[in-house]
């Protein structure tokens, strides 16, 4: 097959794949960096995300970074949180954490729950990462305290 002809079942291809409408009216030039790259709406003055250096009102992290990671058990006391929702289950806190260290402990551990106030033991196998936001006057347990 010649390469001229390579081109025009090439070209239309793309015509057939990409109809106009969906072809940038600035094919070919350089896209300001101040424009709204990959938006749909050119009037729009928010960067997509993958350009977007920060967070929003967090300036020393990426989004990416802003997660708040937690080692959480579900609380075992079932009849007193499941009573708005039965298929919820409370989650306690246990310490902060963040997406890829290893869980700390290695043997069974007593925790009370913060609401209920019930104490139950947990294995390491019953602890899960959690992302979410920090808890207001959160106290680490003592085994997940750095």
């Amino acid at each position: 097959m010649s390469l001229a002809l390579a081109l025009l079942l090439g070209a239309a291809l793309i015509a057939l794949l990409f109809p106009k409408s969906l072809i940038r009216r600035n094919a070919g030039r350089p896209v300001p960096r101040s424009s709204s790259r990959g938006a749909r709406n050119d009037n729009s003055s928010t960067p997509p995300l993958w350009e977007t250096e920060a967070a929003p009102g967090n300036d020393d992290k990426a989004w990416w970074e802003n997660a708040d990671y937690f080692w959480v058990v579900l609380c075992k006391n079932g009849e007193f949180h499941n009573h708005e929702n039965p298929s919820h289950a409370h989650r306690i806190p246990l310490g902060q954490t963040d997406s890829v260290l290893s869980l700390p402990i290695s043997k069974p551990f007593k925790v009370r729950c913060n609401l209920c106030g019930k104490e139950n033991v947990y294995a390491p196998s019953e602890v899960m990462r959690w992302e979410m936001k920090a808890p207001e006057r959160f106290v680490p347990h003592p085994l997940f305290r750095d």
